[in-house]
């Protein structure tokens, strides 16, 4: 349940952005900025980045299809939605940008020689089922732990409606 509402929420996330304005602002071109843009497509191609989201889209979709059930008809229309917002220029782009913004041009060449290298490739084909591990766990934790937070609730509840009761006089 979590990683499905994780996925549903990092969809809608995405969504909401308009990907195509970041793309229409025409930043400075220095030397700096150039290297970086270059070092952040090289490392986003290192990751397997946009490999990754393509496989993401096809789980956005499952968790879509699943949430709603009425949707399964439409799923392979979903898919090819949700690949084509993953595999286009703007959202490419875009995450060029995320990366230029967040790191320094020899913080990103550090990246790529870790992706490159054998535990980097490793830690990539890993992180989507450690993530999902680790969704799992927060989602048994969360269902365990769930009647000590309906408690709370109703105790804050009565406790608010103490409150609310007129006082004899």
């Amino acid at each position: 349940m979590y990683f499905r509402s994780f996925l549903i929420l990092a969809c809608v996330f995405l969504m909401g952005f308009d990907l195509g304005a970041e793309s229409s602002k025409v930043p400075t071109e220095t030397a700096d900025r150039k290297e970086r843009l270059k070092a952040a497509e090289e490392l986003l191609e290192a990751m397997n980045f946009f490999k990754t989201m393509s496989e993401m889209a096809d789980q956005a979709a499952e968790v879509l299809v699943m949430s709603f059930p009425g949707l399964e008809e439409y799923r392979s229309m979903i898919e090819e939605f949700y690949r084509e917002i993953f595999s286009g220029d703007d959202f490419r782009r875009g995450n060029i940008e995320i990366y230029v913004d967040s790191f320094t041009a020899a913080e990103l060449r550090e990246l790529v020689k870790f992706y490159k290298t054998p535990v980097g490739q490793k830690a990539m084909r890993e992180w989507p089922k450690l993530f999902q591990r680790g969704a799992e766990l927060g989602e048994r934790l969360s269902q365990e732990a769930a009647p000590t937070l309906f408690e709370r609730i109703e105790a804050a509840e009565a406790e608010k409606n103490k409150s609310l009761k007129p006082k004899a006089r």
